[in-house]
């Protein structure tokens, strides 16, 4: 059987993993694992006390739908690939040799390796990463360094250890590339070099959840551009997962928009932070984070304005998230507002850097149920200034009826639609819980 690093991934998800879960006692016999229905519990607490958390054996499971790793319970997700190699998101020849134990604990044959152009790619790839990285660090790079610690709080004591890099010349990558063994032709077809615009940004890698390199960001450091030209992506990039999905820290996860955003979040100890890269969730997005054994998912976007571009976008991402297989927590853009220029547009990062650490923490602290957020939002809809009429009422609960019933197609939600959504609604209304059950 032959088969090339890149579909390393899919040989991963279609053959490795379902192998590796039917026969986790004998893979990870360290871990004493007694299999129950559609998941597996640990048994061996000198083992888990060393995992992530220190959990107690029965906090570390291993369930049917999600087979590509571990869950902590009260910690994390830890993946195979991270067990086996040591690494949170093993690369290059660390996840080749990753994937190739894992195949052997599973039973099934490593594929012979074949190099292919998409291969290559990657090594090119990796290589821009580290030039452009190497390059914020030293002396061309003070621009991008004043920029990152001034504007955006990131100290330089974090910088070596973020994955962000500053593109002084598109020549001086070129020559660069072509040293390290790059042909012209190679790094003609990395779109790399297509646009010019790039020059004197900070740039990053966008990689999937298996650490492969799938776009690059980058982002204008003069405050001189147009909106829309802030970020700019390189062409035929993809943004198929969360930025910062690889690399999280928890399976308790905390939704941003900007790349920057989760950079500097990270940077500050708040872990977990993923950037959707824009306003508005991608249904690929959406997939993969379904996918990813996520315990919980906190929305915060941007406040910019009571109806502005955040607002628009966590109304998109509460339609999307709905039903989503994993709890949905909300911080009401709203909560972010300077009461002192309630004009001003705030994100995470910048809410971080001025109200500090500890109120942001406070703000986690308050989050809500995406379903009380979606009650709050109806009853704002159909409230006026005076007593809500007739009408207003019959709206609201026509309204709130109709969205529950999309919700009740999944049995599951069924309790939590209860007692965050339809306690919210009741209580406006000033209706008894047990008045409401007669109905």
């Amino acid at each position: 059987m032959q088969a090339n690093s890149h579909n390393l991934s899919q040989f991963l998800e279609q053959e490795i993993f379902p192998a590796l879960w039917n026969r986790l006692d004998t893979a990870f016999p360290e871990f004493g694992f007694k299999q129950k229905g559609r998941f597996w519990v640990a048994t061996v607490e000198s083992i888990t006390r060393n995992l992530p958390g220190s959990p107690r054996p029965d906090r570390v499971l291993a369930y049917q739908n999600t087979p590509f790793g571990l869950v902590i319970h009260g910690a994390e997700f830890l993946t195979w690939l991270a067990y086996v190699s040591g690494t949170s998101s093993p690369r290059g020849k660390e996840f080749v040799e990753a994937v190739r134990r894992l195949a052997s604990l599973a039973g099934a044959q490593f594929p012979e390796i074949t190099p292919t152009p998409k291969d290559r790619q990657q090594e090119l790839f990796e290589a821009v990463h580290n030039l452009t990285h190497v390059e914020l660090l030293g002396d061309r790079g003070e621009k991008g360094r004043i920029y990152l610690e001034e504007t955006r709080g990131v100290t330089g004591f974090d910088l070596p250890g973020l994955e962000i890099g500053y593109l002084t010349s598109l020549s001086d990558l070129f020559r660069k590339l072509k040293l390290s063994g790059f042909r012209k032709d190679e790094i003609e077809q990395s779109g790399i070099l297509s646009d010019s615009r790039w020059e004197g940004r900070i740039i990053g890698p966008w990689r999937n959840t298996s650490g492969q390199i799938i776009n690059f960001w980058s982002r204008d450091i003069t405050g001189k551009t147009e909106n829309a030209e802030k970020y700019l992506m390189l062409k035929g990039g993809k943004k198929s997962v969360l930025y910062g999905m690889n690399s999280t820290s928890g399976n308790d996860l905390i939704l941003v928009e900007g790349i920057l955003d989760a950079i500097v979040l990270k940077s500050f100890g708040v872990h977990g932070a993923v950037a959707m890269g824009g306003v508005m969730l991608k249904c690929d997005q959406i997939d993969s984070l379904n996918l990813s054994g996520c315990g919980s998912l906190t929305i915060n976007l941007d406040y910019d304005g009571p109806k502005g571009a955040g607002y628009q976008g966590t109304l998109h991402a509460i339609q999307k998230l709905s039903t989503a297989p994993f709890p949905v927590f909300m911080i009401p853009p709203e909560n972010m507002a300077d009461p002192t220029v309630p004009s001003r547009k705030v994100d995470p990062d910048l809410f971080i850097r001025t109200q500090g650490l500890e109120a942001y923490r406070m703000l986690l602290d308050k989050r809500i149920h995406l379903y009380r957020y979606k009650a709050k939002l109806l009853i704002e809809k159909h409230q006026t200034d005076q007593d809500m009429t007739d009408c207003q009422l019959v709206a609201l609960i026509q309204e709130a009826d109709a969205y529950s019933s999309q919700i009740l197609v999944h049995p599951e939600k069924r309790t939590d639609l209860y007692l965050f959504f339809w306690q919210e609604v009741i209580e406006y209304l000033g209706i008894g819980w047990d008045e409401w059950l007669q109905f």
